[in-house]
């Protein structure tokens, strides 16, 4: 029998002076990402026929009505679709550790999505002990509602770093408190 492969780190950590930079890429799920493409296809079907459907017969009925009703939630979940497929083959979520400010961005091409806090309000660094019981949806269909690593600011707890297993988690943490920027 042969022995399993030793985990290797996904993030990549860039030591930048005053900062430290942690870019951890998204997950490829190969199955889920040929699933999706596959569902496009039908989807494209919809976004085609439906809107033609719209300019024969009456100007107003109930069809049109539930059609363009279907319509708007059709397109709403192509893209939603189209978002997990590129988060999947080129996302990155970036996570930036200054002395004053935490940046957490997920990136895809050249869109980010950037929330930044203020260290000074942020405590409690730990491993996110609660995960959902469907967990696999989370890590596989952004935007994520969860994470591994969290933290305490005001009265809300912030989750980041869905990409990476515990013990990268635990590791990430352990850099942060050795280089200064967040307490034990």
């Amino acid at each position: 029998m042969a022995i399993e492969k030793i985990g290797m780190r996904r993030s990549k950590i860039e030591y930048l002076g005053d900062r430290i930079q942690i870019t951890i890429p998204s997950r490829k799920n190969w199955l889920s990402i040929i699933l999706q493409t596959f569902w496009l296809g039908g989807w494209l079907f919809g976004e085609i026929m439906v809107p033609a459907f719209l300019f024969v017969g009456p100007i107003l009925s109930l069809e049109k009505l539930f059609m363009l009703l279907w319509l708007a939630i059709w397109t709403i979940g192509g893209g939603y679709v189209i978002y997990n497929i590129f988060w999947s083959l080129v996302g990155k979520e970036i996570i930036t550790f200054s002395y004053d400010r935490l940046k957490i961005e997920k990136k895809i091409f050249q869109i980010n999505f950037v929330k930044v806090y203020s260290m000074m309000d942020a405590s409690d660094f730990r491993i996110s002990t609660s995960s959902p019981s469907n967990a696999w949806y989370y890590r596989n269909y952004p935007p994520y509602l969860t994470g591994l690593i969290s933290f305490d600011y005001g009265m809300k707890t912030i989750k980041f770093a869905t990409e990476i297993d515990e013990a990268e988690a635990k590791y990430l943490l352990e850099e942060m408190q050795k280089n200064g920027f967040i307490s034990a």
